[in-house]
């Protein structure tokens, strides 16, 4: 809880919620909520924070770990449990109702992961570094995507596992199918797990009639595509930036194929969305995408 003097502190300053999932993550959780804890405190200048942490029916001790830096912190966090595993795509999709419903006052809400392959601070320093000062009211974004980015050693590493999953096959057909389809051209599905959204820009998409993929989304991957690409779809204005290299981690191989599987299926969505609307000239180059398959 706050104490008065910081909550009347807080009132002066643009409120960022900040959304963190986490799936059995109990040999990495401490380590990367202090990371989170570190970036908060650098920026507490600037901003005030509010932040979910979310155990998606984790069968260790995520759960316990989250309640005990939740009460050690000294800072605004809700711990939010999920008693079975529901997937990725509805933890989020509940997350966000939430908060639109809750945090009325709030201006961004910022989302990453807590896995142990990427650094926290570094992406959420980079994300909120991208926040003007003194003009919240209209920023020059709506959004705003945090890619990671992989080293030359970490690509061989993909390379050398693709024998068995695929992976780094699937991602470059993935890559040239973006570069040629869509702006911003480089934008890779697998590794845009950190986002900074404008509340109200955040509110439209997930309200939109029109888009309808977050009533209806019901895959256990995508919902980190489907709201940018929404958002393109939308005509909104969207940034995408570097936010530090990750560390490859091999996925079986019938998890590759799921996800690869269904970015495709979400790619070949928007983009016959796209065909069939005046709003193609801003999402679309091209009429047709080729398979991914």
């Amino acid at each position: 809880m706050l104490d008065r003097g910081t909550f009347l502190q807080s009132m002066t300053k643009p409120k960022i919620i900040l959304v963190l999932p986490a799936l059995n993550l109990a040999k990495e959780l401490k380590e990367t909520l202090d990371k989170v804890k570190r970036t908060v405190s650098k920026f507490s200048n600037r901003f005030c924070f509010r932040i979910y942490v979310i155990s998606d029916g984790s069968t260790d001790n995520t759960h316990l770990i989250m309640k005990k830096w939740q009460s050690e912190c000294g800072l605004d966090v809700e711990v939010l449990k999920n008693n079975k595993n529901r997937g990725l795509v509805e933890t989020l999709k509940d997350t966000y109702k939430k908060v639109l419903r809750s945090e009325e006052d709030a201006h961004y809400v910022l989302k990453t992961d807590l896995d142990k392959d990427y650094d926290q601070e570094a992406a959420i320093s980079k994300l909120l570094g991208c926040i003007p000062q003194g003009n919240l009211s209209n920023p020059s974004f709506d959004m705003v995507v945090g890619s990671r980015t992989y080293k030359k050693q970490e690509l061989k590493r993909m390379k050398a596992c693709n024998k068995t999953n695929h992976e780094f096959e699937r991602r470059e057909k993935i890559l040239k199918i973006m570069k040629k389809h869509f702006t911003p051209d480089d934008f890779d599905p697998s590794s845009v797990g950190s986002q900074l959204y404008k509340m109200a820009s955040l509110r439209r998409v997930l309200q939109n009639k029109s888009v309808g993929l977050f009533l209806t989304w019901k895959e256990r991957y995508g919902l980190d595509v489907v709201i940018p690409l929404a958002a393109l779809f939308m005509k909104m204005r969207f940034k995408k930036i570097s936010v530090g290299s990750g560390k490859y981690v091999a996925k079986k191989s019938d998890v590759a194929k799921k996800r690869y599987d269904t970015y495709e299926r979400i790619i070949n969505l928007f983009i016959s969305r796209s065909e069939g609307s005046s709003s193609r000239a801003r999402l679309l180059r091209t009429r047709r995408v080729t398979s991914v398959s």
